[in-house]
This record gives structure tokens, sequence and C-alpha cells, in this order.
């Protein structure tokens, strides 16, 4: 099952390049933050997708906490929404004996949030994460969406937060103890996507350059991360950063991202399910 995150900064625009990558990636569920907000434009999306397949829009349970919009291929997701929180959105995704959570987000952004702000809100989004997981009595857990950070960053790898790993064999340790209390692991697989050397073909998702003397240009801020009853079906050869197809170009000819269609490339993901 193919999977697909892409925030496309408010701009339908867009949508042309996205039913082109739907058509050549064999998308089956999208995922999209700063949707556009005029009132129609979901139904024009969905529109556009029944000229790929059936697709369909799955409705929020609560509108104003929506920051990811989900569109789904009817016959190969079975999803449903579960949970709807202060930051999070859990949808439950059944398939092949697996009742998989699917969380959304998009975090508060740099512009607006220093560093301390951002470890505090993840914090409190893995809170809610295990609260549900808790609840729900069920570790098949996936945050996938803009976390406004970076893998290497303090919200991303503290223990407190959602300590999430490079290494998947220490994920599957499960979790563990700091200063007495036992916390769980997340697998970040976009450690990988890293730099120039890097997984895939591209070094970032967002780039971003100021004349300051602490500039990493290129950042990972679209990533998933998995609990680690998850990892033995997570396909990591299929996971990628999204650039171009056949029928489209997300990138300047100076290898930018071409912002004209958003600030943000999208990313890809495959459940062996």
């Amino acid at each position: 099952m193919n999977f697909l995150f892409w925030n496309i900064h408010k701009n339908a625009n867009t949508f042309s390049h996205l039913i082109n990558i739907i058509k050549e990636e064999k998308i089956d569920l999208i995922a999209l933050a700063e949707f556009p907000e005029e009132a129609n434009s979901s139904l024009q999306l969905v529109s556009l997708l029944n000229q790929v397949d059936n697709y369909s829009y799955l409705e929020p349970v609560n509108e104003a906490k929506e920051k990811v919009k989900i569109f789904f291929r009817t016959s190969r997701v079975n999803i449903a929404n579960k949970f709807d929180g202060r930051q999070i959105s859990v949808k439950w995704i059944k398939s092949s004996g697996y009742t998989i959570s699917v969380i959304f987000c998009h975090l508060g952004s740099k512009i607006n949030n220093d560093e301390h702000e951002q470890f505090s809100m993840a914090i409190d989004f893995k809170k809610q994460i295990e609260e549900f997981e808790n609840y729900s009595n069920n570790e098949y857990t996936i945050v996938c969406g803009d976390f406004n950070m970076n893998p290497f960053e303090t919200g991303m790898v503290d223990s407190k937060a959602f300590h999430a790993v490079i290494d998947k064999t220490i994920a599957l340790r499960k979790s563990r103890i700091v200063n007495g209390e036992n916390y769980k692991y997340f697998y970040n697989p976009m450690w990988g996507c890293l730099g120039d050397n890097g997984k895939g073909e591209y070094p970032g998702t967002h780039y971003f350059a100021q004349s300051k003397s602490m500039q990493y240009f290129w950042n990972i801020y679209d990533q998933i991360i998995v609990r680690p009853s998850v990892i033995p079906i997570f396909d990591d050869k299929k996971m990628k950063i999204v650039t171009k197809g056949q029928n489209y170009n997300l990138l300047k000819n100076n290898g930018k991202i071409e912002t004209s269609i958003s600030d943000h490339l999208p990313i890809l993901f495959n459940l062996k399910i």
C-alpha cells in the first residue's frame, strides 16, 4: 500500500502535479497539509482523482482540528477516523489482519516557535499518542507529516519527546530506561535521506537559506516515524523523497525546489499489507 504526504502550501495549482505523481507512483492514500482554503477545493481534487481511479475524501470528525486532509483509493484502503485530540488525528487502516494507527501531523513552524517551544510541543504530542495507544491497546503506530524539525533535533530524538532513533536494531529493543523511567522508541527511517549521499535522489524536503552563521540549507521536516511493531511491514526500499517523473518535475533547473508549486517536496512510503 503506497502512501504520499505533501505540504502543498495552500496552492491548488499543485493538483495537476499531484495527479501525475499518483498515476506514476500508484498512490493509494494521499495526505495533504496546508490544503487550499477555498470551500470547493476538496471536491475539485476528488473530481481530478476520479479521472485516475475511484478515490474518496475522508470526512474529518472535527473540521476545526483537521490539519491534514486525507484522500484514498476506495478499492485498496479500508480507513476510518478513530480519534481527534488537541494536536492528534488518528486514522485506523485495516488490512491483512493488521489494524494500523496512522497519525498525520503538521506541527508548529520555526517562524513562530524556537527549539524549546518545538520540544515542548513534541512532548505533548507524544503523550497524546501514548494515551491513545494505551486506550486502544494497539502499538501498530505510524506518525507521518510535517514535523518542522529535522531528524536530529531535540524534539525528534529526546526520550521525553518522539524518541525516534536512526537504527532499527535499537528501535526493535522497544524501549529504554532513562533516570528510572521507561521510554518507548520510534524508528525514523528519514535519517537515511540526509545529505547528498543519502538514500534516494535528494538531500531534503525543504530548502531555506538566510544570511546567518548557522544554516543547514536543506532540511528534512517531512518525515515518517514508526513503532517497532511496524518495522517488519515497513518497506525501506520504497520510501523516498519525490522530485520528478515522466510527466512532472518539482524542481527548478538549478536543482532547488520549484516554490511556485510548493516549498516542500512530498514523501512516499509503503506498507507491505
